[in-house]
């Protein structure tokens, strides 16, 4: 079971309200209000991501992070492809 937290209330600008910081010890509270971006679609967020890492793969030194990223990314998308290849 996932947690889901309760969704924050919408400003009429469209911004999420935080909570403002803590103010430090010694220091005068402000009254400046803070907002939230709304987080991104996953979907959305997953497509990008995997556009960036194919357009980057192989390009660089070896060991490169995304490079390494790219490999993990593609060993686990093919995963059900090659459960199959072996099956048969």
């Amino acid at each position: 079971m996932f947690y889901n937290p309760p969704e924050p209330p919408v400003t009429d600008s469209g911004d999420v309200p935080c909570e403002p910081p803590s103010p430090a010890k010694g220091k005068a509270e402000t009254k400046t209000p803070h907002a939230c971006v709304p987080a991104a679609d996953l979907g959305d967020v997953l497509t990008e991501q995997l556009e960036y890492l194919l357009a980057h793969g192989g390009c660089c030194r070896s060991g490169c992070p995304d490079c390494v990223r790219l490999e993990r990314v593609k060993d686990y998308l093919l995963q059900p492809f090659s459960r199959h290849l072996h099956a048969a």
